[in-house]
């Protein structure tokens, strides 16, 4: 929210994709916690970020950070599942940077954010990414995901057969 009170659209996109990418650092969860898998909320990054200067999480953590953060500045976002990787869409149908964009829900325009390396732009899907079944959840609400709301997704290029695309 603060961001979004400074820069607006294809901006405030890319600084809220360049804070979780600046902010977080990679971490598996076996190293971090000790568990494979290990589940945490956007609101304790955050207040990690904020009390420490940065914080560690997986790919999962960076997902739900960001369409919660998207979402927070007004934008539509949903996480991305993929064969063990999570990730992040946007709604920015006129966005310069993407190498692809995605149908989402009938509506073509999302980007991919995926921001677990310090590399990765906003818009950039990995090229496996594109040939890899793919089911997406909308962020409809602050911090709530639609239940049974599940997707599948493809590129609007035509770029690679994905699961229920079309």
């Amino acid at each position: 929210e603060r961001l979004a009170g400074q820069y607006s659209g294809n901006e405030l996109a890319d600084r809220i994709f360049a804070y979780a990418r600046d902010h977080v650092t990679y971490t598996s969860d076996a190293v971090q916690f000790g568990h494979d898998e290990f589940a945490r909320n956007a609101d304790e990054v955050v207040e990690e970020i904020e009390s420490r200067g940065s914080s560690r999480g997986d790919c999962e953590d960076y997902a739900v950070l960001l369409a919660v953060m998207f979402r927070a500045a007004g934008f539509r976002s949903a996480v991305v599942l993929a064969p063990e990787h999570a990730a992040t869409l946007v709604l920015l149908p006129d966005y310069p940077g993407a190498n692809t964009y995605w149908d989402f829900k009938g509506e073509g325009g999302w980007v991919w954010a995926e921001a677990t390396g310090r590399t990765n732009p906003l818009g950039w899907t990995p090229s496996k990414l594109m040939r890899s079944d793919l089911f997406a959840y909308e962020v409809v609400e602050e911090n709530v995901f639609a239940a049974g709301a599940s997707e599948a997704l493809g590129p609007t290029d035509g770029g690679g057969m994905i699961f229920g695309w079309s």
